[in-house]
């Protein structure tokens, strides 16, 4: 059985929507911003279930449900937590029924919602449930990048974000990504454009 670590976890991510995006252009002949929300949090499930035969899924999770599971009411950061709201995606355990990773899904990598969906995830990793894997969430990303001379390249970008969180989460966070940056045209958009899909991993 093929184990759930964090960098198979992340590269069946990118790899999934990297061939979902191509067969959605195909079949619907527009491309995946044109597309429902949730087409990419489908996407992402649907490739974790078949890779990880021991992972199931939840979509649109309330928050307090993931934290009732482990038997808290609340953390030391409900704000950050957005404690009524719900997570993207919660993979849990077929076996068990318990939520192991959270997932936030994005159309954009601003500092700003980077943050916002970083502070959740951290606040989650470090409350008092006793679960170790629960200590690792990941965001995932696609963007369109503009290629031309005055545009911010990939590997800059990524760099900046990486040391913005980490900055503003604090020596206690790991934060790492994984990427693939792809000619958009064949998803639907302009020659001069590029894909870049991103998976961050923020743990403790």
């Amino acid at each position: 059985m093929t184990i759930a670590s964090k960098l198979k976890i992340q590269d069946t991510i990118l790899n999934s929507i990297e061939d979902s995006l191509s067969n959605a252009f195909e079949l619907t002949g527009v491309t995946y911003r044109q597309m429902p929300e949730y087409f990419l949090n489908v996407t992402v499930v649907q490739a974790l279930c078949e890779e990880f035969p021991s992972l199931g899924y939840r979509l649109e999770i309330p928050v307090r449900e993931v934290l009732t599971g482990f038997g808290l009411v609340s953390t030391h950061n409900d704000a950050d937590l957005r404690i009524d709201g719900k997570f993207d995606i919660a993979l849990i355990s077929r076996k068990s029924k318990r939520v192991r990773h959270v997932i936030e899904v994005k159309r954009s990598i601003s500092q700003k919602e980077l943050l916002k969906e970083a502070k959740r995830i951290f606040t989650l990793a470090t409350a008092e449930h006793g679960s170790k894997r629960l200590k690792t969430g990941y965001i995932v990303s696609v963007r369109r990048l503009k290629e031309t001379d005055k545009s911010t390249k990939c590997e800059e970008l990524l760099d900046k974000r990486l040391a913005y969180l980490k900055q503003k989460l604090g020596e206690a966070a790991n934060v790492s990504v994984r990427y693939q940056l792809l000619d958009a045209k064949p998803f639907g958009f302009d020659e001069h454009e590029k894909l870049l899909i991103s998976v961050f991993s923020i743990s403790t």
